[in-house]
């Protein structure tokens, strides 16, 4: 055969089945734009210069490697619907006299021409928009633009081999399909219904138990430390356990419609229920990968909508105030270490120092078992999870930086954090230092709560700063070289000062205590973390909404795809009904409810799975300083609601297209 013929049937079969191809090079266009998009940000000088612009480019360089493991398997799981609705026509091709390698060459081609048409577009639509994404990037970062535009010759190379070795990956797939497949199984693959699936209570159990399971440990994480560790085990245990539980559930769901005689026997529900009774183990896996995707658009939407809206929140919960001065000091420091010389230099300065934070402390990790702090990690196997932290804080420095009057007598101790739960009212240090707690309840220093849930943590007032010397010297001798210092901080508001000047103060601040032998002193301020904290934000908002894009576009086209196989599957059966007297608005009633059975299922599951996750999202946003869970409720909530108001505008308009399909085919008739 000639290269032209091959050429002409793949462009004819294209254009044949255009219903079937323009949601798909739809997808795969937008998923080439955005990975050109997101390679083009990541080496463009303007993002690279901004402050922090290093970090932000190397997260939209894995954004853009997530990406393409995102394409790459989505395109493959869609091809599959695809290939089976293509198979009568390339079953008719074998038939009629061509071979197995010609109609391959055939779908070489289909293929070929898909890659162009997804590549091309896609490169192009990159091309044009790359300098808007771009504009609108820096303008959530505040970061001034330029009218510089370029085009990286590097990156059309690189992502159109990209994305042509995945389409490649797709034709060896479908190759290898027709080549194994009988051409008689392949004109009748694209109506083989399926037996009725056997209701597995094993699959089912196993199904509930991995969902339980992945639940109890998104709602029984205590720390962020510990939801970051555990994360993506209970994703996975989430995702088997969705996939287990549509696929086996679904089954007892529709004997259960069955069972219930007021319901079944109607002639929509009755339709409609034993029709879905025979592809329901397809039908499972189609709703479990249609609720996963969701679910995958609801958590990255609220997360990074969350860290951005609640910037200036976080921003605050990490720097209390405009300028933290600080020096970490072997020995137990005398409590007017920094403030008498600070207070000389502000007064020389001109600056009235206001909101004043002063005092020494020393933190170290440890694990709290039957009342002990147990600073020796080997009987754990060096694991971080259940790692817990104590903060020590003399109780003359916590009563003159909180105003209150507190009284300790030896080994008592005031106390408070997430570590309480695992105490019985006092804790031991190294075996012999025990301190009782007078008081659980105590308000915390302002600068203690950016850290103090990263992990199960425990802030212990002693009652004197000889206190604070002994368990500072045990916990150096435990530790060694890893030990921590005591630290003596003095953070301040300038009341007034503009940002660079603060800054510069904060240097001036910084230079003298070291010249007047104070020792290594560092400083922090507000001003000088905004930037890099606003862009950081900034540019996880912006990398989310771009991936949540490329999770929506799948899930559409998933669901999509799902009405259009059982649509396709459905023609003759309401086509027989039709002639036996089933009316057009009883056909209608069907469609409405088969789809309204099952199509809602994969929400409802997505919004309990946001739910469950909470918890676990929550303190995962507490490593980037968001501490406002009022804020993440509200998010997550109009993340839901937003992403539900797309979800009804694809079903009714899946549901236009399953009825066009089934009617069609009897008008035909």
């Amino acid at each position: 055969m000639k290269l032209s013929l091959y050429i002409r049937l793949a462009a004819d079969n294209v254009r044949k089945n255009r219903r079937l191809y323009v949601p798909y090079l739809l997808s795969g266009c937008c998923m080439v734009m955005i990975f050109y998009v997101l390679s083009a940000l990541t080496g463009d000088p303007a993002i690279r210069s901004m402050p922090g612009g290093g970090s932000l480019a190397s997260m939209l360089n894995l954004g853009s490697i997530i990406m393409v493991l995102f394409s790459a398997v989505f395109l493959l799981y869609t091809s599959s619907f695809l290939m089976k609705q293509r198979n009568r026509e390339l079953s008719l091709y074998n038939i009629l006299g061509m071979s197995k390698r010609h109609v391959s060459f055939v779908l070489l081609f289909e293929t070929l021409i898909c890659a162009a048409v997804c590549i091309a577009s896609g490169l192009l639509l990159g091309v044009l928009f790359s300098k808007a994404f771009q504009l609108t990037l820096l303008k959530l970062t505040d970061y001034p633009a330029s009218a510089d535009f370029t085009v990286a010759p590097s990156l059309l190379y690189s992502g159109a081999g990209i994305f042509l070795f995945i389409f490649l990956m797709i034709f060896v797939r479908g190759a290898f399909s027709v080549c194994r497949s009988r051409p008689i199984e392949l004109l009748h693959s694209s109506q083989a219904g399926e037996t009725p699936p056997r209701a597995n209570a094993l699959s089912a159990l196993l199904g509930i138990v991995l969902l339980a399971s992945g639940y109890a440990m998104a709602v029984s994480v205590r720390s962020a430390l510990d939801a970051f560790t555990l994360f993506f085990v209970a994703v996975m245990l989430v995702i088997l356990g969705t996939e287990l539980c549509f696929r086996s559930a679904s089954v007892y769901f529709l004997r259960l419609l069955k069972s219930n005689k007021d319901y079944y026997y109607k002639a929509n529900h009755f339709i409609s229920v034993s029709g879905m009774s025979y592809r329901m183990k397809r039908n499972g896996s189609s709703l479990a990968t249609i609720c996963i995707l969701s679910t995958m658009v609801l958590v990255t939407l609220s997360a990074v909508t969350c860290l951005y809206v609640g910037t200036e929140d976080a921003l605050l919960t990490q720097t209390p105030r405009e300028i933290d001065i600080y020096t970490y000091c072997e020995e137990t420091p005398e409590a007017d270490l920094l403030s008498a010389p600070m207070e000389a230099l502000l007064a020389g300065e001109g600056v009235t120092p206001q909101n004043v934070l002063c005092y020494r402390s020393c933190s170290f990790a440890g694990r709290a078992a039957d009342g002990q702090f147990v600073t020796n990690f080997k009987s754990s196997g060096g694991s971080i999870t259940g790692v817990s932290a104590v903060t020590l804080i003399p109780l003359c420095d916590y009563n003159a930086m909180l105003g209150t009057d507190y009284t300790l007598a030896p080994g008592e101790a005031l106390a408070t954090g997430s570590l309480l739960h695992r105490l019985d009212g006092s804790i031991t240090f190294f075996g012999e230092y025990t301190y009782r707690f007078t008081a659980t309840d105590i308000p915390m220093p302002p600068d203690a709560s950016a850290d103090f849930d990263i992990t199960e943590s425990l802030l212990l007032i002693l009652p004197d700063a000889d206190d604070l010397t002994t368990l500072n010297r045990l916990q150096a001798e435990a530790y060694g070289r890893n030990a921590s210092d005591i630290c003596a901080t003095y953070a301040f508001d300038t009341g007034g000062l503009d940002a660079q000047s603060q800054i510069d103060l904060a240097y001036r601040l910084k230079q003298a205590l070291h010249d007047a032998g104070v020792g290594d002193v560092y400083q922090k301020t507000r001003a000088a973390t905004q930037d890099d904290y606003r862009n950081s934000n900034a540019g996880f908002l912006f990398l989310g909404c771009m991936l949540s894009l490329a999770f929506t576009c799948a899930t559409a086209l998933s669901m999509y795809y799902k009405q259009i196989t059982e649509g396709y599957e459905d023609q003759e059966s309401f086509a027989i009904m039709r002639k036996v007297g089933l009316s057009k608005r009883m056909i209608r009633k069907s469609v409405n409810s088969q789809i309204l059975t099952v199509f809602f299922l994969p929400l409802i599951t997505a919004g309990i799975h946001m739910a469950f996750a909470f918890p676990m999202l929550s303190k995962l946003l507490r490593l980037f300083g968001l501490m406002n869970t009022r804020l993440l409720a509200l998010v997550t909530l109009s993340s839901f609601g937003a992403f539900s108001l797309l979800y009804i505008a694809v079903y009714l308009i899946t549901s236009r297209t399953y009825y066009r399909i089934v009617t069609g085919a009897q008008q035909a008739a």
